[in-house]
C-alpha cells in the first residue's frame, strides 16, 4: 500500500471570517426547520396517544394487544421520522448553500514520498491548484515543525484541522454548525511526517547498500 498523507490547509483570517459568516446565516434559517421537524413529532407523538387511548377505551384497559400495539406505533413513528428528515434535510441543505453560496472548503495537500523527493499536490475541492516534487533537500526546508507550517511555491502553508472551535466565536459554537469535509489521512504533525519521512529515505538507502553488495559479491 502507498504510503501518503492527506493534510488540511488552515483557513486564513478572511477564509475563516467569510466561512463563520455564511455558517451563521445558514443556521439562522434553519431554525423554522428545526421547529418543523419537532412539530412533525409531537404530532406523531399525539396521534399514537389518541389511539392508544382509544383502542384501550374499547377494551376496559391497557390489555396486553394495547401494549403491542403502542410498540408497533412507536416503530412505526420513528421510522416516519426518519423517512421525514431524509426526504427533506438533504434538500432544504442543498438549497441553502446555493442560496447563501457556500464558500469554497478547505484546501488539502497531499503528500507522498518518492525516491527522488516528497511528491505533493494542492487541491480545492476538485480543483488542481498545484503539483510538483520537493526533493529531499528542499523537503527539510520546506518543513516548520514549530509553527506546523509547509511551504509550497510560493506559500506557507499552515497545517491543520478547520473545525467549528477554529471558525466560529465561541458564543456562536454549536455541534450541529457546517464546517469543511477534510478527508484527513495520517497524522497532521509535520514533525511526525518529517520522521516517517527521514525513516521512508533511510530504508531506501539501506535498500541501495543491499543492492550494490550483491553487484560487488553476488548472491550467497
Amino acid at each position: 500500500m502507498t504510503e501518503y498523507y492527506n493534510l488540511p490547509v488552515r483557513f486564513t483570517e478572511e477564509e475563516r471570517e467569510a466561512y463563520a459568516a455564511w455558517g451563521i446565516k445558514k443556521e439562522k434559517t434553519l431554525k423554522p426547520y428545526a421547529v418543523v421537524i419537532l412539530g412533525f413529532d409531537l404530532f406523531l407523538m399525539a396521534c399514537q396517544a389518541l389511539y392508544l387511548l382509544n383502542l384501550a377505551g374499547r377494551h376496559g384497559g391497557f390489555y396486553a394487544n394495547v401494549v403491542a400495539s403502542g410498540q408497533w406505533l412507536s416503530t412505526l413513528g420513528e421510522v416516519a421520522m426518519l423517512i421525514f428528515m431524509a426526504l427533506t434535510i438533504k434538500p432544504v441543505d442543498m438549497l441553502l448553500d446555493k442560496l447563501y453560496k457556500r464558500p469554497a472548503g478547505s484546501r488539502m495537500v497531499r503528500l507522498e514520498p518518492k525516491p527522488v523527493g516528497v511528491q505533493y499536490k494542492l487541491t480545492q475541492g476538485k480543483k488542481v491548484l498545484l503539483q510538483g516534487i520537493l526533493l529531499w533537500d528542499e523537503w527539510e526546508k520546506a518543513v516548520d515543525v514549530k509553527r506546523n507550517e509547509l511551504w509550497l511555491p510560493d506559500e506557507w502553508l499552515p497545517i491543520g484541522a478547520n473545525t467549528i472551535e477554529t471558525i466560529y466565536p465561541e458564543h456562536k459554537r454549536h455541534q450541529w454548525m457546517d464546517c469543511p469535509e477534510e478527508k484527513i489521512v495520517g497524522t497532521i504533525k509535520l514533525g511526525e511526517i518529517q520522521k516517517n519521512m527521514q525513516g521512508y529515505l533511510a530504508s531506501l538507502e539501506e535498500q541501495e547498500r543491499e543492492a550494490a553488495w550483491l553487484r560487488e559479491h553476488g548472491p550467497v
